[in-house]
């Protein structure tokens, strides 16, 4: 518009003059020269929109204002619209109003079906002639049937010109892949089965056309749902019901609500498709204990299973099936909570609940509650050796330090006797080791010519002695501290020694080793491993004896040697020497 003002003025001063006549523009501004189009050329997806937009212009590239029309030459291709209300003006009153003539044009086209055509812009007298390429976008393939069964194959054909390449996959989104069946041999139709919860487009790969041979293989959503018959069913909620809820020792039945089932395996001559779920029956309680799961019916329709104690959750179940089509598996959460009985502790009665060193205690169960073949007992000192077992009771050596309440494993409950769980007992009084009144029969001393002659060596209650106890001249072990025992040996062979104590990371590296009835060293054999801490403990090894007689048994402490001396690597509580 301001060249074309500027011209008629230019053009005016001219009139005025009475001379300007060898001035060419007074010819050029003005006049109609041609129509330019943005874009000049389109390129548009089918069932996509595109704006273009048209100028008539003069030689000087003004633009002029004009009426506007558009003939679409190829209506079955695409549709054209006119902006009609396209870049309004201001009337004299200040309110807008779209003028009879504009400088610009606009218009909207809708691709309709994919080919090669044109429209024409006409304005001003002269005409613009706009190539037009509808290229694929939705695929407009036809489903059938629309609303297929489960197990229903269902082929779906493309529009004319489009085909689909000999590995062109179909996917629905937020269901199983469908199994393929069969595909025409030109690509024009796929048929598939669904999976029975389908309602959404298909995606498609690797589709291309005739009518642009040059565009790559294109991946592509149709345009239509396929929507199944069963499409409404959730595939995350479990369609089963349970004999009851609050389960006891009898099992639970689960029952598949008509049209499902559960399945234990694939039918000899069917293979599963390689991405399904797991084809397996499972059932579990997350984070809790399992169940224990029965046979399945022959019909696939029920299930039975066992629930452990202490269970309060939804069961994660996979192996679902529809029946129409068993070839779709689904994982599915059942819709109610299973509830067992809460089962947190096991009343037990002691033997003792002051027992001395070394003293065995026999742990017997409460009314409906026993012990497996395995139960083992821990103390808050820690581990207690089991001496023997029965269903009811556990005879247990403890540590010396041991107090409070026992954790038993392996108990069984009768109401859930296939489940042994580990439970804390629960006791009518608090349980504490004593150590033995008086002097202790297992007490070394710091000379083997005053050891303490012993049979069989337990508890030592005065391990800390070894701290302030030096070794003799003669020690063959050539400790800090030393203990000292006698033993009467009844005949020449070997005997087997294991030494431990509590496996602390701090603990004293500690050494058993051994002298004749001279007070010397007579073998070069010594449980000693030449550590400390938690991998010291227990130290074994088999003494060779070269006659019967009396020999001594020399407990050697290392822990002076250790930055910090003693102080920072005292010995350890209690050590036991077995032989």
């Amino acid at each position: 518009m301001t060249r074309m003002i500027r011209g008629s003025v230019l053009l005016a001063a001219c009139v005025g003059l009475w001379s300007c006549s060898s001035d060419p523009l007074s010819d050029e501004a003005g006049v109609a020269f041609k129509i330019v189009a943005l874009p000049s050329a389109l390129t548009m997806r089918q069932d996509s929109t595109q704006l273009i937009g048209a100028q008539l212009v003069d030689a000087l590239d003004g633009q002029i204002p004009t009426t506007w029309t558009i003939t679409n030459n190829s209506p079955l291709l695409f549709s054209v619209a006119i902006d009609s209300g396209f870049r309004p003006v201001f009337n004299p009153d200040g309110s807008l109003t779209i003028p009879s003539e504009q400088t610009e044009m606009r218009a909207t086209l809708t691709g309709l079906t994919l080919g090669i055509g044109n429209l024409t812009i006409s304005a001003g007298g002269k005409e613009l002639i706009v190539p037009v390429n509808v290229i694929p976008g939705t695929l407009h393939a036809t489903f059938a049937p629309a609303n297929p069964a489960p197990g229903v194959a269902v082929t779906m054909t493309l529009p004319p010109n489009m085909f689909l390449a000999p590995t062109s996959k179909v996917t629905f989104a937020g269901n199983q892949n469908p199994i393929i069946v069969s595909r025409a041999p030109d690509g024009s139709s796929i048929t598939f089965i669904p999976a029975p919860t389908t309602n959404a487009v298909a995606s498609v790969t690797k589709v291309t056309n005739t009518v642009f041979p040059t565009i790559p293989f294109d991946s592509m959503t149709t345009e239509g749902l396929l929507t199944t018959t069963t499409s409404g069913l959730s595939i995350n909620t479990l369609p089963a019901t349970f004999s009851t809820l609050t389960p006891g020792a009898a099992p639970v039945v689960m029952t598949a609500n008509a049209g499902f089932g559960f399945l234990s395996a694939w039918p000899v001559g069917r293979v599963p498709p390689p991405d399904t779920l797991p084809v397996t029956f499972t059932m579990t309680f997350p984070l809790q204990t399992n169940p224990i799961v029965g046979a399945i019916s022959v019909d696939s329709s029920t299930v039975s299973f066992q629930v452990g104690p202490n269970v309060n959750q939804k069961a994660n179940v996979t192996g679902v099936f529809f029946r129409g089509a068993p070839q779709f598996v689904y994982a599915m959460t059942a819709s109610q909570y299973i509830v067992s009985a809460a089962i947190t502790s096991v009343p037990v009665t002691l033997s003792s609940y002051l027992p001395q060193i070394v003293t065995p205690v026999v742990i017997t169960a409460g009314a409906g509650f026993t012990f497996s073949a395995t139960s083992n007992v821990t103390w808050p000192a820690g581990a207690a050796k089991v001496l023997s077992r029965t269903a009811t009771t556990l005879t247990v050596q403890p540590v010396p330090t041991s107090a409070g309440v026992p954790t038993i494993t392996g108990v069984i409950s009768a109401s859930a006797p296939a489940f042994p769980i580990t439970l804390v007992s629960t006791l009518p009084t608090p349980f504490a080791m004593l150590a033995t009144t008086g002097p202790s029969p297992f007490a070394g001393t710091s000379d083997p010519a005053t050891a303490p002659l012993v049979t069989k060596i337990g508890f030592l209650e005065n391990a800390a002695a070894l701290v302030t106890t030096p070794c003799v001249a003669t020690s063959p072990g050539g400790g800090s501290g030393c203990l000292y025992y006698k033993i009467n040996v009844a005949a020449a062979g070997p005997v087997p020694f294991v030494l431990s104590y509590p496996a602390t990371t701090l603990g004293s590296d500690l050494g058993l080793y051994f002298m004749d009835a001279t007070f010397n060293a007579f073998t070069a054999v010594a449980c000693d491993s030449h550590g400390r801490g938690a991998t010291a403990s227990p130290e074994a090894c088999t003494v060779i004896f070269p006659a019967a007689g009396t020999y001594y048994i020399e407990l050697v402490d290392y822990g002076a040697f250790y930055p910090g001396g003693s102080a920072t690597n005292p010995p350890p509580p209690w050590v036991k020497i077995d032989f």
